[in-house]
């Protein structure tokens, strides 16, 4: 993951504080190592931050939720510790409210990813959802954002959208199962072509992400808002274009290092064997 942030985030980072805005060295460190994050609410590559702070807390998600064999416990021990880091998050909300600020889009995903690890045991254990609570929870969100108008409290507003679209993947999830199962010549090709498509944005999604945020922004801050259609597509079509060559030089990079890493570790085998 680090190898296509650093790729892209040099060049994102080095026009932004050294020809943008003039900022320095010292700021442009601070930026690429995701301080400026915490202290400035700095969000631009968010999404990688999350991703570090989410593969630090991971081994402790994974302890929690794949340390019983009883399901139904993982299902308890899964919601505690969801509500702890909805506390967490209600805590800074109200304490913390500029730290807060900062770090929003961590801590209020921090709920989903534990969720999500314990669908990921289900996954594995090949048990299924039962669909008809799948309905009634999307429902109850959908009536609780909306009808009820809770869309417009702000912390309530994050977790009930993130159900939302938790709740829409596991039902395209379902669709798409159904479409392959069906054993209809004509909903098999669409599962398939859907597959396809999807795999292919699947196997450069994290490429796809550093360049479309890096270019909407570069194009936003030179006077060229993203809102109007053709910039937009500059973006859409740049990234796309991108992200194949951006792939291919990190994979070799990646490459390298992990070869590297392997002769390191065969010499020091060798040494070890020898004494």
């Amino acid at each position: 993951m680090l190898v296509p942030y650093v790729a892209v985030a040099l060049v994102g980072w080095i026009w932004f504080d050294f020809v943008h805005s003039d900022a320095g060295v010292v700021r442009f460190l601070a930026d690429i190592a995701f301080v400026t994050f915490f202290t400035d609410g700095v969000k631009w590559f968010w999404y990688i931050a999350v991703c570090l702070i989410c593969y630090v807390l991971f081994p402790l998600v994974f302890a929690v939720v794949d340390g019983t064999r009883n399901v139904a416990a993982a299902w308890v021990r899964t919601l505690a510790l969801c509500a702890a880091a909805v506390l967490v998050a209600v805590a800074l909300y109200r304490f913390a409210p500029s730290f807060y600020d900062n770090v929003d889009l961590i801590v209020n995903r921090i709920p989903c990813f534990i969720f999500g690890a314990l669908l990921g045991r289900l996954s594995h254990e090949r048990r299924p959802l039962p669909m008809p609570v799948v309905a009634a929870c999307l429902t109850a969100v959908a009536v609780m954002l909306y009808p009820m108008q809770l869309v417009d409290v702000p912390m309530v507003k994050v977790y009930l959208r993130a159900a939302l679209n938790l709740l829409l993947c596991i039902c395209g999830v379902v669709i798409m199962d159904v479409m392959a199962r069906a054993g209809k010549p004509a909903l098999a090709g669409l599962h398939d072509v859907v597959s396809k498509v999807l795999s292919w944005f699947g196997r450069y999604s994290l490429e796809l992400y550093l360049l479309h945020v890096m270019i909407r922004k570069m194009l936003n801050l030179n006077d060229l808002p993203t809102t109007h259609l053709r910039y937009e597509a500059v973006v859409i079509i740049g990234a796309i274009a991108l992200s194949i060559p951006l792939k291919r030089l990190c994979n070799l990079i990646q490459h390298r290092l992990l070869h590297g890493k392997r002769l390191l570790n065969a010499k020091e085998y060798r040494g070890t064997y020898a004494a």
